[in-house]
């Protein structure tokens, strides 16, 4: 057991997002304190409530004597989702490093935590505890497709949480005003980034909603890959080619039948037409994709109130 003088110096928030289990929630938090304790002086945790259908300020009230720290809840206006809600935590932050817990479930060793801020203070600017195994077939076809077509250049996978330096958020924020989604903003920051591998001692469950993973993952993909032009791309080709091959086929049918008169006209044109129509689509599809990449909302979040626990 870590004395006062071989604790941590550094300030440290753990950024805790309780999903919809408040009893897991207050779970989790006692774990994560009694962690901190050991290694930190000094630290703070921060509990997103994305609107649980249970109330958590009680909760976490019933058992604050429990706590060695700073203890924060932050009330969500309205559901908004892990990254929305993640953002609200992060702002409220104000530890040298951050650990962001986006899902409160533990299929790892809890001293993982500490082994990813050791990793995080030699030198990395973003670590994410990735597991090995025990990942939906869903996230490794996204996660496939996205390294394939991403433009940046460290690879994603499913992490469980991850620590980050106080130069790393101020990077991202930097680099847009609305963080769609975290990780890969940090994966592509620039900033010094690596992986911490564990193998799941349990079988685990993902807080969020399968309907909110389809929607992050659909503008993932628009917004930080070009798979959208690609596929514009390709079936512009397609059906330029369909309409040429009409044309083509209209001039035979001219020339060697008797085709209904008018018809080879109204072909010809129907099919210049398209071809010109399917191409400047392809151009305004690729314009407005780089505009919601350089252009986002001025709102990241609207939370209801931040209450102090403790």
């Amino acid at each position: 057991m870590n004395n006062n003088n071989e604790k941590e110096k550094n300030f440290v928030s753990a950024v805790i997002y309780a999903g919809d289990d408040v009893k897991r929630a207050v779970e989790f938090l006692y774990k994560v304190n009694e962690l901190l304790t050991l290694h930190f002086e000094n630290f703070e945790i921060i509990v997103i409530d994305d609107c649980c259908k249970t109330p958590l300020k009680d909760e976490l009230i019933e058992s604050s004597d429990s706590y060695n720290c700073s203890v924060s809840l932050i009330r969500m206006s309205y559901p908004q989702g892990v990254q929305s809600s993640m953002n609200a935590g992060v702002d409220a932050a104000i530890g040298d490093f951050v650990f962001e817990f986006e899902s409160i479930v533990i299929d790892y060793d809890i001293e993982l935590i500490i082994e990813a801020y050791r990793e995080s203070i030699s030198g990395f600017d973003v670590v994410s505890v990735v597991p090995l195994g025990n990942v939906r077939k869903s996230s490794k076809i996204f996660y496939s497709i996205f390294n394939k077509y991403s433009d940046g250049y460290n690879m994603l996978f499913t992490e469980r949480f991850r620590v980050v330096s106080r130069r790393a958020i101020n990077r991202i924020e930097s680099m847009t005003k609305n963080l769609v989604y975290r990780k890969v903003l940090y994966r592509n920051s620039g900033l010094m980034c690596t992986t911490v591998e564990y193998k799941p001692i349990t079988k685990t469950k993902s807080n969020s909603l399968p309907k909110e993973r389809s929607k992050l993952a659909f503008d993932s993909l628009i917004l930080f890959t070009s798979i959208g032009y690609r596929i514009s791309f390709c079936l512009s080709v397609f059906m330029m080619l369909f309409t040429a091959f009409s044309g083509v086929y209209a001039a035979v049918v001219f020339l060697l039948g008797k085709p209904v008169e008018g018809w080879t006209t109204l072909m010809i044109l129907i099919s210049s037409a398209f071809s010109g129509i399917f191409l400047l689509l392809t151009i305004i599809i690729k314009y407005l994709s780089l505009q919601v990449e350089i252009t986002t909302k001025k709102s990241k979040y609207t939370y209801e109130n931040l209450y102090k626990i403790r």
